[in-house]
């Protein structure tokens, strides 16, 4: 029997080399393949860290806003925003001596419609 597993050694040594060989390459791949993602992983990681330091500065609601910011934001002039409040339609704040107005994000935020128009310039026509 030793004989025999000695040919069946002998007869399939090259098949058992070549398939050794495979076996090789596929670990050095993988161990490859695993680094790779090792990196990708760290850099999505950083992406990540950083997107959500953006979206923290582009979604963060102020407490006040400005007459220019509200104008941008509704797609209006200044004066109008200014008429509005001198009407008494917009809530605002201002320390005596200022001249800006501070309008209360809160209010402004709560002032917009389902399509983002605020209730404060819905009948709003130009003039």
């Amino acid at each position: 029997m030793n004989r025999r597993s000695n040919t069946y050694l002998d007869e399939n040594e090259s098949l058992i080399r070549v398939l050794s060989e495979r076996v090789a390459i596929v670990a050095e791949s993988q161990e490859e393949l695993n680094e790779r993602m090792g990196r990708f992983e760290k850099w999505s990681s950083d992406l990540n860290i950083k997107i959500d330091k953006i979206s923290d500065k582009i979604f963060e609601k102020p407490e006040y806003l400005s007459v220019g910011e509200v104008a941008l934001r509704q797609g209006i002039s200044d004066r109008t925003v200014r008429r509005h409040i001198s009407k008494g339609n917009i809530p605002f704040e201002r320390n005596k001596g200022e001249k800006s107005y501070r309008i209360p994000s809160n209010d402004y935020y709560q002032s917009l419609t389902h399509n983002g128009i605020s209730r404060w310039f819905q009948n709003h026509t130009r003039e």
